[in-house]
């Protein structure tokens, strides 16, 4: 067998993103990626309309991912406490919050 198949075949199938600039979210075992999900969609629509600079979206978006990852660590053992799905849907909402509250304020002056 060549090389090339036997190493194909150990490393599994692999998946493409279609090389989208978009970050797929992905929903974490807690039931928070319908928060996670919305919380990414904001950013997205606010950093478009302009409400946010290139900078204050990849802040927001970092802050969610490390939700995510708090989630996935969590989720290492197949099982989610309550509290611990208690803290990771703080945490969601919370962002979403923040998320929310940076939209409605009113962006900063410019430099002259």
């Amino acid at each position: 067998m060549p090389a090339l198949t036997l190493i194909a075949l150990m490393l599994g199938p692999q998946i493409w993103d279609g090389g989208g600039k978009e970050a797929v979210v992905r929903p974490p075992a807690s039931g928070i990626g319908q928060i996670l999900g919305d919380t990414a969609r904001r950013v997205r629509d606010g950093r478009r309309s302009g409400q946010f600079t290139k900078a204050q979206a990849r802040s927001l978006r970092r802050d969610s991912a490390v939700t995510e990852e708090l989630a996935d660590r969590y989720a290492v053992d197949g099982l989610v406490s309550d509290s611990e799905n208690a803290e990771l849907r703080a945490r969601a909402e919370a962002q979403r919050g923040i998320v929310d509250a940076q939209r409605l304020s009113p962006p900063p002056p410019l430099p002259r």
